[in-house]
């Protein structure tokens, strides 16, 4: 779309039979580390092939899913937005997506003035929707069980801090809103000047479906232009899926840096060993995540399938998985040369204290032998008694010699 057309795009004045449904989908991470493996029968996250009931069942357990669903009560409209639905649901990712559906009122509006009020609302959706996940994430919990993680941080609100006050710096978990504009009544040629327009020129995507075409257009931004409610309901729940996934794949990717930005990591065999712990975790974790993806375009329907390949080609999800894994490994690799080198120092040090012991022990079967062959050992032979002095001060030196050894180069190592 040239400039020319864009502002030819915008001081058009939309037509009166056209209806606008505005969808926000505002992710958040909820702190749940272990989830039940199962989803809801009733509102599946997506639409699979035409499998039998029990292959279905099976199949929704290993791939992204609903696990719980709580309807949100919110009180105060904006202008223009009538609120329709408000649901907050949880992924089996460990991460929750607030669904919100405005029904709008565009009658007398220019598109640039729908796109202000839009730009408005996505503005304020998240000091008005904060709270109400952060006592969704709380009611997760509490319902589900499950324990807490260091790379799953719990939800909470951040405040503005007062003036002269320190900011606050409590662990938040990854939020942003994003918008998808689902319209309706418009004609082939305007309905694709209009999702250009509100998408910045996002990629161009069409489905078809039974010799129907509806034009889909993605940026960060979602337009969509169809009249078949189940084309609606599929372009919804295919992006809450990838909201989920993004938002749990932001979220390891952020936990990954902090841990490789770190100096060094934690002193002493111990304290490695349970990070190496946590980092296997995480890695089967990031494993499982990735396979999910890989795996569910070939299981989901055809309007579900042609929505997720769109949708994870514009926003190249699987350029962000492979990067995860790309930085794991850059992290194991770390932690593996790091837990050789203090394996070497150890054995190092425990050769010191075998030579030291070995060492002592010929001393010591030097004087037995030489006390055992001597057959006039006697209290007052003097040869015998000092041969047998002299031998403990020799073991002696050389013990005094193998610590001072020992100890001086483990003051350097440190």
């Amino acid at each position: 779309m040239t400039d020319l057309t864009r502002e030819s795009t915008a001081r058009r004045r939309l037509p009166p039979g056209c209806r606008l449904r505005l969808v926000q989908h505002i992710p958040f991470l909820t702190g749940l580390d272990v989830i039940p493996a199962r989803a809801e029968s009733a509102e599946p996250g997506l639409d699979l092939q035409m499998y039998t009931p029990v292959l279905e069942g099976e199949l929704r357990r290993y791939l992204p899913h609903r696990v719980a669903t709580i309807d949100v009560e919110a009180e105060g409209e904006e202008p223009r937005f009538r609120l329709r639905s408000a649901k907050c649901r949880l992924w089996d990712s460990g991460a929750g997506v607030l669904e919100i559906g405005y029904e709008v009122d565009v009658t007398g509006m220019t598109c640039q003035e729908l796109r202000h009020a839009i730009d408005r609302l996505h503005e304020l959706a998240p000091g008005r929707w904060n709270e109400t996940a952060a006592r969704c994430a709380d009611r997760f919990v509490a319902n589900l069980g499950g324990g807490k993680t260091a790379f799953f941080r719990g939800f909470r609100v951040a405040e503005p801090p007062a003036r002269g006050e320190a900011p606050d710096v409590t662990e938040t978990g990854t939020v942003w809103v994003h918008d998808t504009l689902i319209f309706s009544g418009l004609a082939a040629g305007l309905a694709e000047e209009i999702a250009d327009y509100y998408t910045d020129g996002g990629a161009r995507h069409e489905l078809t479906m039974e010799r129907r075409r509806w034009p889909l257009r993605l940026g960060l931004t979602a337009c969509l232009v169809t009249d078949d409610v189940d084309c609606r309901k599929a372009a919804v729940r295919v992006i809450e899926a990838h909201q989920a996934l993004w938002a749990t794949a932001i979220e390891y990717d952020r936990q990954l840096f902090r841990v490789l930005a770190k100096e060094a990591a934690g002193k002493g065999i111990r304290r490695l060993e349970d990070e190496l712990d946590e980092l296997l975790r995480v890695q089967r974790k990031i494993s499982d995540l990735a396979s999910k993806v890989s795996a569910t375009p070939v299981h989901l329907s055809r309007l579900d399938q042609q929505l997720w390949v769109a949708v994870h080609e514009s926003w190249r999800l699987q350029d962000q998985i492979d990067g995860l894994t790309g930085r794991l490994g850059a992290l194991r690799s770390s932690y593996s040369e790091l837990a050789n080198r203090i394996g070497t120092q150890r054995s190092r040090r425990l050769s010191y204290f075998l030579v030291m012991f070995t060492l002592l022990s010929a001393v010591s079967t030097a004087a037995s032998l030489r006390v055992f062959v001597q057959q006039d050992l006697q209290p007052a032979n003097a040869d015998s008694v000092r041969w047998l002095l002299i031998f403990i001060g020799i073991a002696a030196v050389l013990a005094v010699v193998l610590v001072v050894f020992v100890a001086r180069g483990y003051g350097r190592r440190r």
